[in-house]
């Protein structure tokens, strides 16, 4: 809101609880004051840039008394009502402003929207009382409520990565962007909402050592530069502290959440209090522009680098000069401690990441780790060491700088990487806005974070075709395990019934034997038979022969004597005994036949058993390779299927994440907007 409309709406009767110190005040207090009375100047002993220092005063007292612009130096030198007219030697300023101021301190001089009156300090306590070394108590740090989830700002490409960290003790990543920090889960790669930093654009971002809370410094070149502390939990600004007549390049909070140190162009280190935005030290040490700096995980050291090389370790509370540590050639980029804070690293534009032991201040170790320039290097958790370079690549460092892994080139200069909590992924910036996700075990690329995320109605789109990608990814996935499932039980089965087989063939095959053997023996008796049957119908048909023939006999002897009743008796009983043979030649004859028929059956049962015995002998000798068959390409089945089922497993949880992304960016279009959190 400019002065103009902030007085139309006055004149409207609309209520004046937006104009404040950091959106409306300031800017005119910078373009027409700051160049006096900024933290670097202070002429009169007055700092206008910063609102705890403002409303402190000068040496000649308080220039500010809320709700009443008359007594209030600022406004009555400004309106040229009172001596030394401002700002001096220069024509008075135009009423407009010089209303703004008035109204301003009418309405209470509220240092942002959010404030109903004078607020001196932060609006919450951060100090702790101890640190407390290791993993915090409690449930990871994480937002507990729904941030907001369209970006503050959506240009037409991401900006260079100049920000990013990630949480000690959850998955929460953050990067800086235009205006706004955006958090992602870096274990889901789910964007997980957008924080506001209205200063301008985020030049670090550094989670508190318990994660709890984010520190965000940046600002605009030679206008502003200011610390934002947010709450994790709730995605809140809890403080803000510095007021610097220039971005901040450098930025830290202290383990114990007391301390703030500032850096940037003005080559100062300022040490604040987060308990009231206190300056307690300020050192003009370093003679160049200051580009990082952090602090001992243990709060007792500070350490800061320039971009003229230089890097000296403060002790944190007095200020006073611990170490100078010297080696490196070229700008400091990044400074990062090791948990125990007996070890600090810096990297260089030199191209070196050395390392410092904190006994005596000497460099332990210094390695190559970059052609043209090291542009970052962090510790992780785990001690490891992850680098960034101007030759586009990010690298894996044991703790005593032994190369473990090179992830694959980034488009252009790779700017930050850091470790995710766990150590189990590296996410990594570079100059295009890329921010991809690397497994640190196998060194391949996982994924992306955009640094510039679609508002998320686009996203829904989005995530509705990145859904139907896995769903098909997922059945294909399935497919592939159900087919090697089945042959695998195919196969079992399969070997299972050889094996068995195999065992019983010894017997089986004695058995076909055996019984090869009775079948031939009972052809043999039936044979047997059959002779002995066709022998009893020969020898009656040789007896039919004689008997005959002696009938014709005696017929012919009693034809001879007529008068002998002994003839005809003889041939009637000859004739009797001729039908009793008949009837057994008969009958032998018939049983010969029966007999005969049964041979050619039996025979063809010794055939067909024979041939299932050769059959059977040669299955046998087939088995032993098939059996070794099956195992092998059972063998091969359970080699691959571990695989197989891994990937369908993680084609499923896939799914099951780009489903529930898709659920929960439809949920929060459907709700209502989340309200920024107030500067």
């Amino acid at each position: 809101m400019t002065p103009c409309v902030f007085l139309v709406s006055l004149a409207m009767g609309q209520s004046p609880a937006k104009l404040n110190y950091e959106q409306h005040v300031l800017p005119f207090l910078m373009e027409k004051c700051g160049n006096c009375h900024s933290a670097d100047k202070k002429r009169g002993g007055l700092v206008v840039t910063n609102y705890q220092k403002i409303m402190e005063g000068g040496s000649s007292g308080a220039v500010i008394k809320p709700g009443d612009p008359e007594k209030s130096s600022l406004y009555m030198t400004t309106a040229h009502k009172a001596e030394p007219v401002m700002p001096p030697m220069s024509p008075k300023v135009a009423e407009d402003k010089i209303e703004l101021i008035r109204a301003w301190i009418a309405s209470g001089a509220p240092e942002n929207s959010g404030s109903k009156v004078l607020a001196a300090g932060p609006k919450t306590e951060i100090g702790l009382a101890s640190i407390v070394r290791g993993r915090p108590s409690g449930p990871p740090p994480m937002p507990a409520k729904p941030l907001a989830q369209d970006p503050f700002v959506r240009s037409r490409r991401a900006d260079a990565v100049l920000a990013l960290a990630s949480n000690p003790w959850s998955p929460l990543v953050a990067i800086g962007g235009q205006r706004q920090v955006l958090l992602y889960n870096g274990d889901t790669q789910d964007f997980i909402g957008a924080i506001p930093y209205p200063e301008g654009v985020p030049t670090v971002v550094k989670f508190s050592r318990n994660g709890s809370l984010l520190l965000v410094a940046g600002g605009r070149g030679s206008a502003l530069g200011k610390v934002a502390i947010y709450n994790v939990a709730t995605g809140e600004r809890v403080t803000t502290i510095g007021a610097e007549s220039d971005t901040i390049l450098a930025a830290d909070i202290s383990p114990d959440q007391s301390l703030v140190a500032i850096g940037g162009p003005g080559k100062i280190l300022r040490i604040h209090s987060t308990k009231d935005g206190k300056l307690l030290h300020e050192v003009k040490k370093h003679t160049d522009w200051i580009t990082a700096m952090e602090f001992s995980p243990d709060g007792v050291l500070l350490a800061t680098g320039d971009r003229s090389s230089g890097v000296v370790v403060w002790e944190a509370f007095t200020g006073r000069e611990y170490f100078n540590l010297r080696g490196h050639t070229a700008a400091i980029t990044e400074i990062s401690w090791r948990q125990d804070s007996n070890f600090v690293i810096s990297s260089s534009e030199d191209g070196t990441v050395r390392q410092w032991e904190m006994e005596n201040g000497h460099q332990v170790r210094s390695w190559a780790a970059h052609a043209g320039g090291a542009l970052g290097a962090r510790y992780g958790m785990d001690g490891r060491i992850v680098s960034a370079g101007r030759d586009k690549t990010v690298k894996l460092w044991d703790g005593t700088g032994t190369a473990q892994k090179s992830f694959p080139v980034m488009a252009d200069l790779a700017l930050r990487a850091t470790l995710t909590h766990d150590g189990a992924r590296v996410i990594a910036g570079d100059w295009t806005g890329t921010v991809a996700v690397f497994s640190s075990a196998d060194a391949k690329k996982t994924g992306e974070l955009s640094a510039n995320p679609l508002p998320v109605a686009e996203r829904i789109g989005q995530l509705s075709k990145v859904l139907a990608e896995r769903q098909a990814a997922a059945d294909a996935a399935a497919k592939v395990e159900k087919a090697s499932r089945d042959a695998l039980a195919a196969a079992t089965t399969e070997l299972a019934a050889a094996q068995k087989a195999l065992q019983e063939m010894p017997a089986q095959s004695r058995m076909a034997q055996e019984q090869l053997a009775k079948l031939q023996a009972d052809l043999k008796a039936i044979q047997a038979q059959q002779v002995g049957q066709q022998a009893q119908a020969d020898a009656r048909q040789m007896v039919l022969g004689e008997l005959r023939l002696s009938v014709t006999r005696i017929q012919e002897a009693s034809k001879k004597t007529p008068a002998n009743p002994a003839g005809p008796v003889a041939a009637q009983l000859a004739a009797t005994y001729i039908t009793h043979v008949e009837k057994e030649a008969r009958e032998h004859a018939q049983a010969a036949a029966a007999t005969a028929a049964k041979v050619a059956p039996a025979q063809k049962m010794i055939t067909d058993l024979q041939a299932q015995v050769a059959s059977r002998t040669q299955a046998a000798a087939a088995l032993p390779k098939r059996v070794e068959a099956l195992q092998a390409a059972i063998k091969v089945i359970n080699m691959r299927l571990p695989a197989e089922t891994a990937a369908n497993q993680e084609a499923q949880n896939l799914l099951k994440h780009a489903n529930d992304s898709l659920a929960r960016a439809k949920s929060f279009q459907v709700s209502a907007t989340v309200p920024p959190s107030k500067p």
